[in-house]
């Protein structure tokens, strides 16, 4: 929850470096420690969250590379189709900002097939 505050706060006020040096740091430990590491679907949904808010970070600041490596691992998580959705979304955002548009429209794709039953997915 602590992260997921920090992060809320950093995009009210446009993702300062010194805010995201906080996220990564506190995600870098959280994604570390030993209940991120258990099979159980809490806590793959607790990691989920982790990476997305991860991968979210690293678009904002520039490093693609980063956002694709967490979102991917985000994607790979065993989760309902509808909650996967949004590290897929997230893959687009990822490929557009780098100019990948085959990859970007395989994601989009992909998007489709899962569907989503958030509505916020869909204005994502």
């Amino acid at each position: 929850m602590l992260i997921l505050t920090y992060v809320q706060k950093a995009r009210k006020e446009g993702y300062p470096q010194h805010l995201c040096t906080i996220i990564e740091r506190l995600i870098c430990v959280a994604l570390s420690d030993e209940f991120c590491s258990r099979q159980e679907s809490s806590y793959e949904y607790q990691r989920f969250q982790l990476l997305l808010c991860a991968a979210e970070v690293c678009l904002q600041f520039g490093n693609h590379i980063g956002c694709v490596r967490h979102a991917k691992s985000a994607s790979e998580l065993l989760l309902p189709d509808d909650s996967l959705f949004f590290a897929h979304i997230l893959l687009c955002r990822a490929y557009a900002a780098q100019d990948n548009f085959v990859d970007m429209r395989k994601e989009y794709t992909r998007c489709l097939e899962l569907k989503t039953d958030y509505p916020i997915g869909w204005v994502c």
